[in-house]
Formats: C-alpha cells, structure tokens, sequence
C-alpha cells in the first residue's frame, strides 16, 4: 500500500534547490555519453541556435526567444562542434525531467519509493522528451529555472509563453521576473514585440500546422485557461498547465515542462497521465482542431490531479489561489492609500 503525505499538491522542494541541481550536472555527465550515440536529427538545434550547417537561416528565428538566452545562456553549448552541444543539451534536459520528478515524487510521497521510481519511469517512457531530443529544443531551461529561483529567473523565462506562468507563485518571483523584464527593455529595447510578432503566423489563415495556442484553438480556451489561473495556487506546474491554455503560441513538446507532475501523484494517476501524453502525437501526424483539443486534455489533467482540493468552497476558501492573492493585494492597497480609518 502506497503510504502519501496529507497533502502532496503542497509539498515542494525548496527553492533554489541546490542538491537537485548538483544531481542534474552530475545526470547530465551521466547521459551525455550514451546519448550522443543516438543519432538525433537536432534539426530545431541546427536551424535555431548554431551557425552550421544554416549560418543565414538562423538570423530570422532569434527575435522568438528573449535577448539574452542566445548570446549569454546557450553559448556555451553553441560555440561546441553542432551535435556535440546537442548531446550535451539532451543529456541536461533527461537529467533535470528525471531528477525533478524523482524530487518531487520524494517530497509528495517521502516514504514511498516505488512513487518516485515509477514516476521517472514513466517520464522516460512518454513520448514528449524524445520530440525534445529528436528536434533539440531547450526547454528544460524552463525546468533548469524553475530548480534555481529566484536566481535562475533568466533560464524560466527564456521560454517566455512558458515560464512567465511559474513566476506568479510568489511575490518575489513576480518581483524578480518584473525587474528583469525591466532591465532587458533597457538594454535592448522593446524586444516583446519582435518576440510576439516572431511567434504571429505571417498569414492568420494558414498558421504552423502543429501549433497549438488558442490562436489556432480559439479564444474560448483561454477564457478557460484564465478561469483555471486565477483557482490556481502557488504549484508551479499548475500555473504553467492554465498558462498553456492562456499563451498564444505553443507547441506540442512545451508540454514536456509539466512532465515532473508524473512525481506528484499516486500510481494510478501517473498511469492516466503517462497514457494521455501519447495524445501529443495526434496533432503531429493528423492536424485537426480536433486532435489539438483533444491532445489539450494533458495539462487540464496535470491540473486537475494535482490540485490540493476541487471543491469550490476549498478554491474560494484557498488563501494561495491567484484570485484570493490578487484580492488580498488589492486590499492591502486601498487600506494604506485609500482607507480613512
């Protein structure tokens, strides 16, 4: 019988989380190796973020990524021969997805094991990390920030549609997050737009075949993904599962950010979470409104299961939802500017 803390939504690693960073480099040393052996197309890699083999490509695909992720965070790994730094960045992203899960799980469930076990199990077993590998994209930056905040505030908003949602779950990561959007205004200008306009099919009519923000879903999913956000409490991962309902532009392998939710819950429910992550590969080979519907119920899952509590006197009661915090700060405001008492 699987033996569970009294409330496993709540129990997190602290953060920054040193021990887990130190197991991710030590993973990542661990992987690199068998990794490299695999041979990864890394097309997203070779056409994103190095010179070779599409030097004059690379330029147009910049602006979708914040201005310091490509000359300051990724150059260590670009500056390297193109599949070297690949097998390298996939051996940092298997090694944060195992290790988050496993801390997660160890925090939720601290006298089960076979939890933290079988929740990287199952990581490994979905399809979403091996889409990363294949395309060699960076979204476990996301993840890698996540571990270390406040500090690692520039790698969770790298992915900036994706990230930006974790940074709501405490004050002083919306304080930071703010004084970092702040500061890269002033060195490099008003660089959102470009972003924005980066991540804006050119023809609204015919947009990225797999995408799958509410601007080929419609605007119904996010008016849901702002109701979930604001019954959202300060769990991460459920702030980045309402915020992907909430963000115009993501892709089907953004979700492998929510993965580590697999540590979060009991067996069973990593069962139906591992068996609904094979819906990613539905709007990969048959790209239908109906199968990015349909391939969306991962994150509404994510969110659903591990929430502490879905009764609506528990949500409305919830002093960490976002609606409650919004309310208590506004109050808190009109009191010290407004109040005459």
């Amino acid at each position: 019988m699987e033996n569970s803390s009294a409330n496993p939504s709540k129990n997190f690693p602290p953060m920054p989380d040193w021990g887990a960073l130190l197991a991710i480099i030590v993973g990542a040393l661990l992987f690199v190796v068998p990794l490299s052996h695999i041979g990864f197309l890394g097309m997203d890699w070779l056409v994103y973020f190095t010179s070779e083999p599409f030097g004059s490509v690379v330029q147009r695909f910049i602006p979708v990524y914040p201005p310091w992720v490509m000359p300051y965070i990724l150059r260590p790994l670009t500056s390297l021969p193109p599949y070297t730094g690949l097998a390298i960045l996939n051996a940092i992203t298997l090694s944060t997805l195992t290790v988050l899960t496993f801390r997660y799980a160890r925090y939720a469930y601290p006298r089960s094991r076979r939890t933290a076990i079988s929740g990287v199990l199952f990581v490994i077993l979905t399809p979403l990390p091996w889409m990363v590998f294949w395309l060699g994209q960076v979204d476990a930056m996301t993840l890698l920030g996540l571990v270390t905040l406040p500090f690692g505030m520039p790698l969770l908003l790298a992915k900036l549609n994706i990230g930006i949602w974790a940074a709501l779950n405490s004050r002083r990561d919306i304080l930071w997050a703010a004084a970092l959007g702040i500061g890269s205004l002033i060195i490099w200008g008003f660089w959102p737009l470009t972003s924005l306009q980066a991540t804006t099919p050119a023809d609204p009519g015919n947009p990225h075949p797999i995408l799958m923000g509410w601007q080929t879903t419609g605007i119904i999913y996010a008016l849901l993904g702002v109701l979930m956000l604001l019954f959202t409490n300060r769990d991460p991962l459920r702030l980045i599962a309402a915020g992907t309902f909430i963000s115009p532009y993501i892709m089907p392998y953004h979700y492998v950010v929510l993965l580590p939710a697999l540590g979060r819950v009991s067996f069973r429910k990593q069962l139906v979470l591992w068996a609904f992550s094979f819906l990613f590969i539905l709007p990969i080979g048959i790209s239908t409104l109906e199968t990015k519907v349909i391939a969306m119920l991962f994150p509404l899952l994510v969110w659903l299961l591990t929430a502490p509590d879905l009764r609506p006197s528990a949500l409305l009661a919830d002093p960490d939802t976002i609606l409650n915090r919004s309310l208590k700060t506004v109050r808190q405001i009109w009191d010290r500017f407004f109040s005459r008492s």
